[in-house]
């Protein structure tokens, strides 16, 4: 067994608009080479970088990008997510468009057109017609790209950008590099 000591640096930054205090833990392994552990309100993210060009992990979070630093501190997190709710106007408009370009058959269309009202993207999803009435209208709406169903903001992404815009906001205070 092989037992090591690091250099670990904490910070603590409260006082944030719309923010509970926030506490974040960097260790610098090697120049170049480190993690940090982000937590905020019961929530936490960590993320570690191997190769950082020879800076610190404070000087590298300060200069990456927020989208960048959200995906690596929650890996597969979106900017937007479908929108929860009635899509029964977003369900006929796409009937109407998909039967004018006759690529659906008018029984099909009628179907559907009538089978919209107060339906959401989990209700199409859940429906036993699926394949047979919705992909043909819709595609694999599992697979997140392939319909414009409505999106609307992530807010546990825009919840951890604003706690990323916080650290980097305190990593490039004078406070924070005594």
């Amino acid at each position: 067994m092989k037992i090591e000591t690091s250099q670990l640096q904490q910070l603590v930054i409260t006082g944030l608009e719309n923010l509970d205090p926030v506490k974040v833990v960097t260790e610098n392994f090697e120049p170049g080479r480190g993690t940090i552990t982000i937590s905020c309100f019961g929530k936490a993210w960590t993320a570690d970088w191997p190769a950082m060009s020879g800076r610190t992990v404070e000087q590298f979070f300060s200069s990456a990008s927020a989208d960048y630093l959200a995906n690596c501190l929650s890996r597969g997190i979106q900017k937007h997510q479908y929108a929860e709710g009635d899509h029964a106007d977003f369900i006929r408009k796409t009937v109407l468009e998909k039967r004018r370009a006759r690529e659906i058959d008018p029984e099909q269309a009628r179907e559907s057109f009538d089978r919209a009202e107060c339906m959401s993207m989990n209700d199409v999803l859940a429906d036993w017609n699926y394949e047979s009435l919705w992909m043909p209208l819709f595609g694999d709406v599992y697979d997140a790209g392939s319909a414009d169903w409505p999106t609307e903001p992530n807010p546990d992404y825009t919840y951890l950008c604003l706690i990323i815009d916080a650290v980097k906001t305190a990593f490039l205070s004078p406070e924070s590099q005594s």
